[in-house]
């Protein structure tokens, strides 16, 4: 969030700058907020549950498979922050606030494929990822094959 301030603040103080217009305060902010998108993840929910949540029937597990699949919740966890506290931020907030405001004639010579390299295809394999994952604990298949059989069907996408 900090360098969505810094670059709304960047483009404040150049606004007598901008090519062929110039913008006001509440143009910019338009602008600006319209590219922040406020959509909620899907799974964003389930970063603070618990897998058995998930389960409609909860077998018998015993404390060594129970403790397994904790584990492999933590994984699913640690891959819903990744994606949805870290790029889905970057590409929502940062790249889609760039976007428009080259969009609007605003910072042109900035080279977003520099910026934000592999972004959309990051956030696109993090997603797949965390879907299957996610069908794994639904159905009820949580183990270390369907994690492995997982990162194969996203390797090959």
């Amino acid at each position: 969030m900090f360098l969505y301030f810094q670059l709304r603040q960047i483009l404040c103080y150049n606004l007598e700058y901008v090519q062929d217009r110039k913008w006001s305060k509440t143009e910019l902010n338009s602008v600006l907020s319209e590219s922040s998108n406020d959509r909620v993840h899907p799974l964003s929910d389930l970063m603070m549950s618990h897998w058995s949540e998930l389960m409609e029937d909860r077998p018998h597990l015993d404390s060594v498979e129970y403790k397994h699949r904790d584990a492999l919740w933590g994984l699913f966890r640690a891959e819903l922050v990744y994606l949805i506290e870290q790029l889905k931020i970057i590409r929502d907030v940062f790249q889609g606030t760039l976007k428009m405001a080259k969009d609007n004639g605003m910072l042109s010579d900035v080279d977003e494929n520099l910026l934000f390299p592999n972004v959309n295809k990051l956030y696109k394999v993090s997603n797949a990822f965390s879907l299957d994952l996610y069908k794994m604990f639904k159905e009820g298949n949580a183990s270390d094959e369907s994690v492995v059989q997982a990162l194969q069907e996203v390797k090959s996408k």
